[in-house]
């Protein structure tokens, strides 16, 4: 049981090294590259793509009042009465306008495989955040599109969508490129080697160290492997039964 323990701890410090460890490392203000140098998302060919700043201009919102310009890689200047530099700004009933999205730092969704560019700023002190998610489109039109921005009045949060084929990702050059094994390969590679190892290991401990005797079964951890059918079984019927509403059934 300890040899079973210490193998599940092992391969659960495997899976969440592969599917939490990625993170995307800024190249600019413009795009940034996984950290295990595989792929990268740029989107500077933007800048001449549009031809103007910002690029999105009057974006609505869920908020009636509220309208956006957007310009994901150049900061332009919002607002007349105190100007400031931005990649974003709120514009209120066309009055009032207000940077609300400058600093910009890269999250990584492995599950998803998709990059959010998140853009931060502080409005009259307290602190405000634009997250655009990429979404990769070979047949978006133009520059691609800005998908309208939700928010509501209360939320110091904004969030939005980019259709492109520039939120595409492309080849880094280094690292495991798009051709080789993926994370899901690799994560299965690495249990199945620890699984030879796990039996290889316990079936010489058994024999050689433990002296098991003839007849006896030198499978490591034998009387749990032999019992994990009926626990498999066990927990699918009481759990079935627990969804049923079923009272009477026994627990184990």
């Amino acid at each position: 049981m300890v040899m079973h323990s210490i193998t599940l701890i092992i391969v659960i410090s495997v899976a969440l090294k592969f599917t939490n460890g990625l993170k995307c490392v800024s190249n600019g203000p413009c795009g940034c590259t996984l950290d295990d140098g595989s792929k990268k998302i740029d989107l500077s060919p933007m800048i001449k793509a549009a031809g103007k700043t910002p690029m999105f201009p009057g974006i609505v919102g869920t908020e009636p009042s509220y309208e956006y310009d957007v310009d994901l890689c150049t900061q332009f200047v919002c607002g007349k009465a105190v100007p400031s530099k931005t990649n974003v700004c709120l514009k209120v009933q066309s009055i009032v306008n207000m940077a609300i999205g400058k600093d910009v730092a890269y999250e990584y969704d492995a599950e998803s495989d998709i990059i959010t560019f998140v853009y931060s700023g502080v409005v009259q002190s307290e602190k405000v955040q634009t997250r655009i998610t990429m979404h990769c489109s070979t047949t978006a039109p133009g520059i691609g599109t800005l998908a309208n921005v939700n928010n509501d009045k209360d939320s110091k949060l904004f969030t939005t969508a980019l259709t492109s084929k520039y939120a595409c990702f492309s080849d880094a050059g280094g690292g495991n490129s798009s051709k080789g094994l993926s994370i899901g390969s690799i994560l299965c590679i690495t249990i199945l080697v620890l699984l030879i190892v796990y039996l290889v290991a316990g079936i010489l401990i058994n024999k050689y160290v433990r002296k098991v005797e003839a007849g006896e079964s030198v499978v490591p951890n034998h009387s749990f492997w032999s019992a994990f059918p009926g626990y498999v079984k066990d927990g699918c019927s009481f759990t079935v039964s627990k969804i049923k509403g079923n009272k009477e059934y026994e627990q184990i």
